[in-house]
Order: C-alpha cells, then structure tokens, then sequence
C-alpha cells in the first residue's frame, strides 16, 4: 500500500502491513492493532480505546493522540513519536527514537522499559513517570507534588519530566 486513510466510528482494527508512505486513522470506539508493519509517517486518532503497536518501524513522524484509552508499543524503531493522551497511560517495552519521544499526558501514568530516544520529553498532570533508558541522560525534572528518585549524570540527550501529582 502507499497511503492508508481509515474513518471507523466503531470496531477494532487489526493492521499487518507495510505502508510505504502515510498510514492514517480516525477512529471514534475501538482498540487499534498495528503489528509487524514498517511506515513513512504514522497519524493516529482514537477517541476512545486502546492503541497497541508491536514490532513497527517508522521512519518520519508517528503522532498518536488518544481522549480515553492506553498506549503500548513494543519492540519498534521509530524517528519520532509524539503522544497526547487526556485520559490512560502510555507503556514503551523496547522502544528506539533516533530523534524524539515526546508524551504528555492529563492523567495516567507514563513508563518506558528499556526504551530511549536522542531526546525525551515526558509529562502528566496527574500520574507517575517510570523510565528504564538505554543511555545517558542530562535530566530536568519538576513534580508539584510528588517524589524525584534519579541517579545524577551530565552527558547525554535530554530528558525532561513533569508532573504536577504523582512521582
């Protein structure tokens, strides 16, 4: 396929195939799988569900933006990932970003397993931030209310967390 434009109100999605350009879907109620599949540029919109990649590559942008629902993605390489989620988490198992992971959420937790990117931008108004990263890091961090616990280092990319309720 070159390009994949999906418009579902209800029902799940499963997708196990490469798209050489822009993968896109707006989805109303439904969880969203996408496994096995490499893309150019990933835009998903799910108001309410949940969104789960395994084993994906992408080499431009992947944007997921989710109103109630969780993220997980698992073994994938991606360029650059950006998250918005208002309500759910967002779990990174084994996740490479050569450039960026970007994921804010309003309220939910945020943890990434063994994950990493040149720079990560991580934040939730009301949730907890758990990061296992691969390399190196120069840390900004800032809780309203909350605990801080991270080892101290000073080379590396970025990696700024916030949140105004939780750790």
């Amino acid at each position: 396929f070159n390009n994949v434009n999906i418009q579902n109100t209800t029902g799940n999605t499963k997708w196990k195939s490469n798209v050489v350009d822009t993968f896109a879907i707006n989805t109303q109620t439904g969880d969203l799988d996408l496994q096995y599949a490499s893309f150019h540029l990933v835009d998903i919109q799910n108001t309410t569900g949940d969104v789960n990649l395994l084993n994906c590559s992408a080499t431009s942008h992947t944007v997921i933006q989710l109103g109630t629902g969780n993220l997980t993605v698992t073994n994938s390489g991606l360029n650059l990932l950006h998250v918005k989620i208002q309500t759910g988490y967002a779990t990174l198992n084994d996740v490479f970003a050569s450039d960026q992971i970007m994921i804010l959420i309003t309220t939910g937790n945020i943890s990434l397993f063994r994950s990493d990117a040149g720079k990560l931008e991580l934040a939730t108004t009301t949730g907890d931030i758990f990061a296992s990263l691969l390399s190196n890091k120069k840390i900004s961090t800032q809780t309203v209310s909350g605990q801080i616990s991270i080892p101290e280092t000073q080379d590396g990319g970025m990696c700024k967390t916030k949140t105004t309720t939780g750790n």
